[in-house]
């Protein structure tokens, strides 16, 4: 019987991806953001391939891309190793408050006032 990773395993290896994760997506940010001052006296960072502010990010399973969902209602595939915008989805009516990679990195499932499923590979979305 195969051993499964224990409750420390999963949380240490979870930490360390998170942690990952934000150092990427600061790489990124900090290459293709300006830094502005936004409402209540704190900073928030939008892209330069954004319009307004980033809602949500997430990281493919694979670890070669970020998905980045905006405020100005598209969604945007990164490279992370060279930090550049690969592809832009298009066709939410609103702010993208969540993005989500399915486990096998085919897909980006989006969240505004409604769903969407887009191919990354493809890029076509099904409402």
């Amino acid at each position: 019987m195969k051993n499964l990773p224990t409750t420390k395993q999963n949380s240490n290896l979870a930490l360390k991806r998170t942690k990952n994760l934000l150092s990427i997506t600061d790489r990124i940010l900090s290459k293709n953001s300006a830094l502005i001052k936004g409402a209540f006296d704190h900073n928030i960072y939008v892209g330069l391939g954004h319009s307004y502010g980033v809602e949500s990010v997430a990281i493919t399973p694979d670890g070669k891309y970020i998905v980045s969902g905006s405020n100005d209602k598209t969604i945007k595939l990164w490279d992370i190793k060279s930090g550049e915008e690969i592809r832009t989805f298009e066709g939410h009516s609103d702010s993208v408050n969540s993005v989500v990679i399915t486990p096998n990195g085919k897909y980006i499932v989006s969240g505004s006032n409604d769903i969407k499923l887009w191919d990354i590979a493809k890029k076509w979305r099904r409402d």
